[in-house]
């Protein structure tokens, strides 16, 4: 269940990574709404009940956000 999860996880961000380029070309949208998807997204992936640390860790350095403190 995991691993479906994990993919699950990593097409949601990857659709949003395009929806925002498409938004950087057309100059739409704002730095301070991608930060505060990321944050959501980010916290969203730390409390996953189904993840393990490790899966959670995994993810989160794939997508390219620091390491869990």
């Amino acid at each position: 269940m995991s691993e479906e999860t994990k993919n699950e996880i990593i097409k949601a961000w990857n659709r949003y990574m395009v929806s925002r380029e498409r938004q950087y070309v057309r100059n739409e949208g704002s730095s301070a709404q991608n930060d505060d998807y990321r944050r959501l997204f980010k916290e969203g992936i730390v409390k996953h009940a189904k993840l393990s640390k490790k899966e959670k860790s995994e993810l989160l350095t794939h997508i390219g956000f620091p390491q869990m403190a």
